[in-house]
């Protein structure tokens, strides 16, 4: 998709410029099992990722010692990610 291909192009520029950062991408779209894993998330009043669940397109979880700790959604530019980062 379009957002697929922008984001790629932000990442692949970020990573070339950010030391010690993984940066990996999904296409949700495209990936309808995971994207329901997204939206199975919102009614488990137990998992502790919950509120990783409801967000728009495009987003970025921010993990630290495999535990999500930042959200970041719907926008496409690269200096606002960097800031995110």
């Amino acid at each position: 998709s379009h957002v697929s291909e922008i984001l790629s192009n932000i990442w692949l520029q970020l990573s070339k410029e950010l030391a010690g950062v993984t940066m990996c991408a999904c296409d949700i779209i495209e990936e309808t099992k995971i994207a329901q894993i997204f939206v199975d998330l919102a009614s488990d009043d137990t998992s502790p990722y919950r509120d990783y669940s409801r967000h728009g397109i495009p987003f970025i979880i921010a993990y630290k010692n495999e535990r999500p700790i930042k959200l970041f959604v719907d926008v496409l530019d690269k200096t606002h990610i960097m800031d995110f980062i």
